[in-house]
């Protein structure tokens, strides 16, 4: 229950920067990623894991709202040199690649590749972007990042017997 309401409210906060015009926080999560993992070893898996990343995710959440709100998010962005931002982003962007093929692919390659496939369709084909603009469809995904990817390999990762059904009981 606590895991599917934290994926709900991350998913929330992750989209209301978009919706308030904040350009800065869609890439924070890849940078952050050898960050965030370094932060949660100091604590054993578990209830206290869980609310530590919870605390993590409350507390970057009013940071960025705060950026966005005020503004300082885009001054911050301009006085930071492009080349020291592009290390960041592609070192992390790596660093990540190669987490998810060392630690998940072995478990889901079905799930991960056609997902990979999605998102490098919808995120950088031109052929996906000249769709976008006529197609109303076709631009909202492409207003949504990793999203279109993300939703197609949680439908395929049971269709490949990768993952069970999920088994939904509200109330």
């Amino acid at each position: 229950d606590v895991a599917l309401t934290m994926v709900v409210i991350n998913g929330f906060l992750y989209m209301l920067h978009f919706f308030l015009g904040d350009p800065v926080v869609p890439g924070w999560i890849t940078p952050a990623i050898p960050l965030v993992m370094a932060y949660l070893e100091g604590y054993p898996i578990g209830p206290d894991r869980t609310k530590a990343l919870i605390a993590l995710q409350m507390e970057v959440a009013f940071v960025f709202l705060v950026l966005g709100g005020t503004g300082l998010a885009f001054k911050l962005v301009k006085i930071i040199p492009t080349s020291l931002k592009a290390g960041i982003i592609f070192g992390a962007g790596i660093s990540a690649v190669i987490s998810v093929i060392q630690t998940r692919f072995p478990s889901y390659p079905v799930s991960i590749t056609i997902g990979a496939i999605v998102a490098f369709y919808t995120l950088f084909s031109v052929h996906f972007k000249k769709a976008a603009k006529t197609n109303k469809f076709a631009y909202m995904l492409s207003n949504v990042g990793m999203l279109p990817a993300i939703i197609i390999a949680i439908i395929v990762g049971p269709i490949a017997g990768e993952i069970p059904v999920p088994k939904i009981e509200w109330g």
